[in-house]
């Protein structure tokens, strides 16, 4: 499965809804932080739409 990271992941899935792709596993913010969801491509690829999203202020990306 690939991994896409975007800006906006809420924007993200909002566009992936009126574009009418496959949500295979819906938004969600992980326990470790990551925000994320997964759209089936056309060719029946998974993809990992993701964007870093921390609960705890302190924690950095690297």
């Amino acid at each position: 499965m690939a991994t896409i990271r975007v800006a906006d992941v809420d924007e993200a899935y909002a566009e992936a809804r009126r574009r009418g792709y496959e949500i295979v596993h819906p938004l969600v913010t992980e326990p470790w932080g990551a925000r994320r969801f997964f759209i089936r491509d056309p060719n029946g690829h998974m993809l990992n739409i993701a964007a870093a999203h921390f609960i705890d202020e302190r924690v950095q990306e690297t």
